[in-house]
C-alpha cells in the first residue's frame, strides 16, 4: 500500500498537481520526523543501558525480550481490604510502635526526676513525639493506600479508553483501505489513518504499562512497606 501511495504522490508531482507549498510542507515534515527518530533512538539507548545496569550486566549487552506487553488481568483488592492489609503488614507501623515503646520505657526510667527537670521534660517530649509518630504512621499509610487505589482506577479507565481508541483506529484504517482501493480516498487520508493506528497502538502499550505499574505499587503498599516513617 505504501509503495502505491508513493507512486501516486510521485505521479501527482510529475503532472503538476502538487503545489510547491505541499512539497515544502512534506520536506519540513520529513525533517521533523528525522529529528524525532534521533531523539527516540537516544532515549532507547539510554533505556537499554539503564536496564542492563539495573540487572548488573554490561551496559551495551544485547537485550532480547521474549514476552509481550499486556495488561495485568489479576484481581486487585478493594480499597478497604487493602487498607486493612497495609495496617497489619507495613513495617513503618511496626517500627513506629517499637520506637514508642522504647521512649515509653526511657520516660519511665526518669519518672522519679522532678517534672521541671530537663531530663524528665526531654524524655516526656520524646515519648509524646513517638506516640504522635505512631498515630500519624497509620494515617499516612491509609492515605498512601487509598491514593494508590485511586491511581489504579484512573489507569484502568485510561487502559479501557486506549483499547477502545485502538479498535476504532484499526477499523478506520480498514475502511479507508477499502475506499482507497476503489479510488474514493486519497493517499493523504490513508497515510493519516496509518499514523493514527500506530499512535493508538503506542498509546495502548503505554496505558498497559502504566496500569501494570500502578497495580504493582498498590499491591506493594499492602505488604511490608514502601516508605520510611521518621522517628
Amino acid at each position: 500500500a505504501q509503495n502505491k501511495i508513493l507512486k501516486n504522490i510521485t505521479a501527482k508531482k510529475n503532472v503538476g498537481v502538487l503545489s510547491k507549498k505541499d512539497v515544502l510542507e512534506a520536506k519540513s515534515a520529513v525533517t521533523d520526523a528525522e529529528s524525532d527518530v534521533r531523539a527516540a533512538e537516544t532515549q532507547m539507548e539510554y533505556a537499554h543501558m539503564s536496564f542492563n545496569y539495573l540487572l548488573g550486566f554490561d551496559p551495551m549487552q544485547e537485550v532480547v525480550f521474549t514476552d509481550e506487553l499486556s495488561a495485568d488481568t489479576s484481581e486487585v483488592a478493594d480499597v478497604e481490604t487493602a487498607v486493612e492489609n497495609a495496617l497489619a503488614n507495613r513495617n513503618e507501623i511496626k517500627g513506629a510502635d517499637f520506637a514508642e515503646k522504647i521512649y515509653e520505657i526511657l520516660a519511665g526510667s526518669v519518672s522519679a526526676y522532678p517534672k521541671n527537670s530537663s531530663t524528665r521534660m526531654t524524655a516526656d517530649i520524646n515519648y509524646k513525639t513517638a506516640q504522635k509518630t505512631a498515630n500519624d504512621a497509620r494515617v499516612q499509610i491509609e492515605i498512601d493506600v487509598r491514593n494508590k487505589a485511586a491511581v489504579v482506577s484512573d489507569k484502568k479507565a485510561e487502559l479501557v479508553a486506549a483499547a477502545a481508541l485502538q479498535e476504532y483506529a484499526s477499523e478506520g484504517l480498514r475502511l479507508v483501505e477499502l475506499t482507497y482501493e476503489e479510488g474514493l480516498s486519497t493517499p493523504d487520508e490513508l497515510l493519516e489513518m496509518q499514523v493514527k493506528v500506530y499512535q493508538s497502538n503506542l498509546n495502548a502499550a503505554n496505558a498497559a504499562a502504566a496500569y501494570n505499574l500502578a497495580v504493582i505499587e498498590y499491591n506493594d503498599a499492602q505488604g511490608i512497606g514502601t516508605m520510611r516513617i521518621p522517628f
